[in-house]
């Protein structure tokens, strides 16, 4: 009676990943053998007390059968005065074990049963290391909830914009938004504005059935925004995509479900018909990061700080580089953190922007993660594009110029285009910045040469290895 009652708890301990060596007195390789049985009772009852304890003792368990399992396992548990490496064991729901495999310098975790099967089926690559860019085809930007409400006809181009990453963090920002609190490193902006520094790569055509078929450089983070007729955001992507040279990907709409497939009797789209397009620039810069700095202040410069100087307009639109906090590590103009509205988190402290304001209007860093709507925000719904368009103070910005403020806006109003860009760093924090840049340099070139000796492997590739592009990672 009372060994069938200690089986039954034994297999619950089993099922909660407790096992407890000295219950299988069967086992080969236990000393355990129990003669009293309230000792072993009592024993038992104060090994479940221990129930943490004992958790550690099994790592990873591959069924078997209902009663037989493979187990990553060390019978001391893993601290016992020093580290017990893991070993592979049989194990039944009745406690017996056997050892199978162990080292004496390594644990041996995460058993896999391996037994014949039907091979699946295999996709093969599209993947070509010589080529260095990939295409992306979108049916229509129509469907799905991206764009819900918007009436077809008005999406005119897709922006992609590609994200520069920071090789390292020197100084910070707050920001505070409905998607939480968050501090960016090496900061670009305010606080709330943009976390990274954004490459303009150019446009595409969106025709009028929403269908778009277009080229991107390979193995960058890339992400798309939806325009008007005027350049402006009507929807913006705040994750990224990224693909292998010669890689083809595609989707239904803007945001559809992910389990949506196109749309059955369509016809085939425009795009299609068209065929694949390479990317047009933006503007007259071309491809290029966008810096505030020297995009945006010379029009300001051009056309305003005749006023807005502070002096004769409160509001300043000058573009002198001056140090305002300490935290960021960065220099500021009164331009920007006048249009972003900034102000500082505290004495010393670094300057937050208000993304809500309905002057400059921008989608915050820290927005909620769910879909935002068309239209949420950005320079559609910024009173300062509206200004400009109504000629403010007698000025009169040309369409050009109007749509180069939109972009900023609609980048998320970063300042700089580089993260050395307007810095405040002593000589330690671009020592620092510098060493970790040149490792990512450095990783760069070790993975040229590992592609380059996989090109070479190949058995069509022959004796002429062609120049590899430069993918910009």
């Amino acid at each position: 009676m009372i060994r069938s009652k200690l089986i039954k708890w034994l297999k619950w301990g089993l099922a909660c990943c407790m096992l407890v060596p000295f219950l299988a007195w069967q086992a080969k390789d236990t000393s355990f053998q129990p003669t009293d049985t309230k000792g072993f009772i009592a024993e038992m009852q104060k090994q479940f007390a221990e129930v943490q304890t004992i958790k550690k003792k099994e790592n990873h368990r591959e069924e078997l059968n209902e009663t037989e399992f493979l187990i990553s396992y060390t019978p001391l548990g893993y601290h016992i005065g020093h580290p017990m490496e893991f070993g592979i064991y049989w194990m039944n729901a009745n406690g017996e074990r056997e050892l199978l495999v162990a080292d004496s310098k390594i644990s041996c975790n995460q058993p896999i049963l391996l037994a014949p099967r039907k091979r699946p089926f295999h996709r093969s690559s599209s993947v070509d290391y010589t080529k260095n860019e990939g295409v992306y085809y979108m049916q229509n930007i129509y469907e799905g909830n991206g764009l819900k409400g918007v009436a077809p006809g008005t999406i005119k181009q897709l922006r992609i914009v590609e994200i520069q990453f920071r090789a390292a963090g020197v100084g910070e920002v707050n920001g505070n938004d409905e998607g939480g609190g968050a501090l960016a490193s090496s900061p670009v902006g305010v606080g709330n504005a943009a976390w990274d520094v954004k490459r303009v790569i150019g446009v595409t055509d969106v025709y009028p059935d929403g269908s778009a078929f277009f080229k991107v450089p390979a193995r960058r983070p890339l992400y798309f925004q939806a325009l008007d007729e005027k350049g402006r955001v009507v929807q913006t992507m705040r994750s990224w995509s990224t693909l292998q040279p010669n890689e083809v990907q595609s989707c239904v709409g803007c945001h559809e479900h992910k389990n949506t497939v196109p749309v059955a009797g369509h016809r085939v789209s425009m795009a299609m018909d068209k065929g694949i397009k390479a990317l047009a620039p933006e503007d007259e810069m071309g491809e290029r990061n966008f810096s505030y700095l020297k995009e945006i202040q010379p029009i300001w410069d051009r056309n305003c700080i005749s006023c807005h100087d502070g002096v004769k307009h409160p509001m300043s639109l000058k573009g002198e580089l001056k140090v305002v906090d300490k935290q960021s590590k960065r220099k500021y103009t009164d331009s920007y953190l006048s249009l972003t509205h900034a102000r500082p988190d505290g004495p010393g402290r670094a300057w937050r922007g208000d993304a809500h304001h309905p002057e400059v209007n921008w989608i915050s860093a820290l927005s909620q993660p769910t879909l935002l709507p068309p239209y949420f925000a950005g320079s559609n719904k910024s009173n300062l594009i509206k200004r400009l368009e109504e000629g403010h103070g007698g000025t009169k910005l040309t369409p050009q110029e109007i749509r180069k403020v939109s972009l900023w806006i609609d980048l998320l109003v970063p300042q700089i285009g580089d993260y050395r860009e307007a810095n405040n760093w002593s000589d330690h924090d671009r020592e620092f910045y510098d060493r970790y840049d040149k490792k990512r340099k450095q990783a760069r070139m070790e993975e040229q040469e590992n592609i380059r000796q996989y090109i070479q492997s190949l058995p069509a590739s022959g004796s002429i290895i062609p120049n590899l592009p430069c993918w910009g990672l």
